[in-house]
This record gives structure tokens, C-alpha cells and sequence, in this order.
């Protein structure tokens, strides 16, 4: 019964990653087979999408049909029993996360020098696995280069870890579990640091070398004490900004340190996207002013900030994506600037002491559920109230609403339309 509750829960997730990132999951890719593999090709290069053999020592082809194999992509082996061994060839470029999950009798696993991405869990319930072991992790890699990526640390409790200098990958959900982990030097020889890698770490502060080139997403989830992220000046990817995590442009703002004591923070000029989760648990701050060039606000960007009471967006903002202020329990009330375009779904939910929202006038549509659970919500001004109409997810055409009126409006997004789209003709 576990074993078949697990399975259906990781197709969950490959099912909502084959949406999102696959492109093979589009009308403008097609399905191969080569053997026990299926894969689909995109720009000339091969992405193994699914495993259906049942080899015992198994070795995955370098090239098909003279193109490389360059991804192994999420959940492509998902429950092989049969398989002991896997020899990944050197053209695999990236491994996507969960991809080997619930092979239950894998025991050994052989990396090509190729690999340069590993994301999160990607040997996740694959308990019999020999690892090389150094200080406190547990490494895969090849003869040339057995400490070629760390997979995860050895136990949840320790407290620093030391990474082999040798070291080019740091695997996604690499610490997972290591809540008293508090020292942690990244050598110059990692390349690449998978999803949600650091998660939930006591890290105080983090130096990322020069070497580092890409990151996956997520890293510093949830690090509660983190106050500083510094960087080298020489990396080409990456740069701090007053101790926080910015694309090397200084356009994306990646991640805030959200251990930082300052309870006021103004983005600076120049940040264009606030990326998914960037601001996720914040909760030191009270206040946050935009500057006039951010555009977009992504995924969850300020969820749990629960104690944000002042938000300025600035006269550029163009776009919140879903969830972004969910749960900020601290918010009495929001003004949308008129630059703002998309509202989508469940920004503001659950910020249940939320009172007055205002929607600027150049607000064409809002998602569903954009004020779910907001209880305390007695007042929604349109800036605009002209040719509003409300339609649910599936239907083609919309009924008008007048929205006229704040309060009536305040009491159909809180309860009749909290699950309709909201947009003007």
C-alpha cells in the first residue's frame, strides 16, 4: 500500500513537471522509441523520457539515431526494479530530479563526465546504492571522479560540511533534512547547485564562488537564519546586492536573505523580475517599496511574509503571478498601481486581516480566488468599473458584473465569484 500511495504521488509530480517543462508534452514535439526507451528530440539532441525494459546491468545509449543523449528526464525510471547498475553515458548533460526514483534494487550507479546538472531527489527511495563516502556526504561519480556530485549529506544532524574539492555538483535536496547544518564552504570546483539544495539549513551566511554558473531553483528555501548571500565579483552568472541574490545583470532578483534583521527593504533600480519565492518567509519585514523598473512579481514571491504591513509597488509594475502576498497576515490594505495588467490567482489568499484592496485602472484580468480567505475584506475599489464580467475556468463566454460598487464587490470575490475569472471584454 506504501509502495503504491508513493508511486501515485511521484506521477502526480512528473505529470505537473511534463506540463510545465517537457516538451514533449506540447502538440509540436513527437514520441519516439529506440528499444526499451522512449524519448523525444528537440534541437537536434535526445531526451529519454521513459525506461520500459527490465535489464539487469544497464547501460544507456550515448547517441540515437546519431543524435546525443543529453537528458534523462524526470521520472524516466521511475520504479525499475529490475535494474542493479546504470552506467550514464559522458553526452548526458542533465539528470532532471526524481529521475531514477524507486528503483529499489539499484545498487550502483556510474556518472559520465558530461553531467553538469543534477536536480532534486534524483535517487530519491533508491535505498541500496553504494555511495563514495568523504567527511560527511555521500558522493556518485566515475573512476576518473567518484566525488563528481554530492547527493546528500550523510545524516540530518550535523552541524558543518565539508564538500571534496573535486567536486562539480551539488545534487538537488543535497542537505535535505539538515536543520542544524550552520557551516558550509562551497569549493571553487562546483559548477552547478541543484533545486532546494540548502533548504531549511541553519546557514547564517553563504559565499558562492566564481565557478558557480547555475543554479536550480528554490536553493535557499525556507533558510530562516540566512542573512547574507555574497558572491564572488569574478562570477559570470551571479551577483549580491546588499547581501541578496541577484542574476548577474542585476535584472532578476533571485533570492532574498530572509534571516536579514532589516525590516524595510527597497528593491533597487535596475530589478525587472522578482522570481518565484524570492521573499518566501520573510517575516522580519514590515515594509517593501518597488522601484519604478520592476515589471514582474513571480510564484509565491512574498508568501508567509507574515508580518509585511506596507507594500509600494512603484509606477512599472506589469504583472503579480499566482500566489505571490499569500498569507501575509499583516496586510490591512493594498493599492494595484494602473501599470498593473494581470492579477492572477490567489495573490492575495489568506491574508485574513486584509480589509480594502484598490485595482488600478489598467487591471484587465484577475485569477481565481484572488482574495480566498480573506475574511476581514469589506472594500474593493475599481479604478476603472467599465465592461467587467465574471466567466468560470471552462466557459467561453462571460455574464457582466457592476462592480460599482466596493462593498457588493468585496462580498462576490470573497464568496459567489472567489472561483471565477474576473476580466474586461
Amino acid at each position: 500500500m506504501k509502495k503504491t500511495l508513493l508511486r501515485i504521488a511521484t506521477l502526480l509530480i512528473v505529470t505537473t513537471l511534463c506540463t510545465v517543462f517537457l516538451p514533449s508534452c506540447t502538440d509540436h514535439y513527437r514520441e519516439y522509441t529506440y528499444g526499451d526507451f522512449r524519448y523525444v528530440v528537440e534541437d537536434g539532441e535526445v531526451i529519454i523520457t521513459e525506461y520500459t525494459g527490465n535489464e539487469r546491468d544497464l547501460i544507456i545509449p550515448a547517441s540515437i539515431d546519431d543524435m546525443p543523449v543529453v537528458t534523462i528526464y524526470s521520472g524516466a525510471f521511475l520504479h525499475c526494479d529490475s535494474i542493479k547498475s546504470v552506467v550514464i553515458p559522458d553526452s548526458v548533460v542533465r539528470i532532471d530530479g526524481l529521475a531514477f526514483n524507486q528503483c529499489e534494487n539499484l545498487e550502483r550507479v556510474t556518472l559520465g563526465s558530461g553531467v553538469q546538472e543534477i536536480d532534486f531527489s534524483p535517487f530519491s527511495h533508491c535505498d541500496k546504492i553504494t555511495y563514495n563516502e568523504y567527511e560527511n556526504g555521500y558522493y556518485l561519480g566515475n573512476d576518473q571522479n567518484p566525488y563528481l556530485a554530492l547527493v546528500h549529506a550523510k545524516h540530518s544532524g550535523i552541524e558543518s560540511l565539508t564538500i571534496h574539492p573535486d567536486t562539480r555538483i551539488i545534487c538537488g535536496n543535497a542537505m535535505e533534512g539538515c536543520t542544524s547544518l550552520s557551516e558550509l564552504t562551497i569549493p571553487q570546483s562546483v559548477t552547478y547547485i541543484g533545486s532546494y539544495a540548502m533548504e531549511r539549513t541553519a546557514l547564517q551566511s553563504i559565499y558562492i564562488p566564481e565557478t558557480v554558473v547555475s543554479m536550480g531553483s528554490y536553493v535557499f528555501n525556507q533558510c530562516n537564519s540566512l542573512s547574507e548571500i555574497a558572491v564572488s565579483d569574478q562570477n559570470p552568472s551571479y551577483k549580491s546586492i546588499d547581501g541578496n541574490l541577484f542574476s548577474r545583470d542585476g535584472r532578476d532578483l533571485l533570492q532574498y536573505a530572509i534571516g536579514h534583521e532589516r525590516s524595510s527593504y527597497r528593491i533597487p533600480e535596475g530589478t525587472v523580475e522578482i522570481h518565484s519565492e524570492a521573499f518566501a518567509y520573510a517575516t522580519n519585514l514590515t515594509e517593501v517599496v518597488f522601484s519604478d523598473s520592476v515589471e514582474g512579481i513571480g510564484h509565491m514571491a512574498f508568501i508567509n511574509c507574515e508580518n509585511l504591513q506596507s507594500i509600494d509597488f512603484g509606477n512599472s509594475l506589469k504583472a503579480i503571478d499566482g500566489a505571490a502576498f499569500s498569507f501575509c497576515k499583516s496586510l490591512t490594505e493594498v493599492t494595484i498601481p494602473d501599470s498593473v495588467q494581470e492579477i492572477s490567482y490567489s495573490v492575495f489568499s489568506n491574508c485574513d486581516q486584509l480589509e480594502r484592496a484598490v485595482i488600478g485602472s489598467g487591471v484587465v484580468s484577475l485569477g481565481y480566488g484572488v482574495f480566498r480567505s480573506c475574511d476581514a475584506l469589506n472594500e474593493v475599489v475599481f479604478r476603472d468599473p467599465s465592461g467587467w464580467q465574471v466567466k468560470t475556468m471552462y466557459a467561453l463566454w462571460g455574464n457582466k458584473i457592476d462592480v460599482s460598487d466596493p462593498t457588493q464587490n468585496a462580498q462576490a470575490l470573497t464568496g459567489e465569484y472567489i472561483d471565477h475569472y474576473w476580466s474586461k471584454k
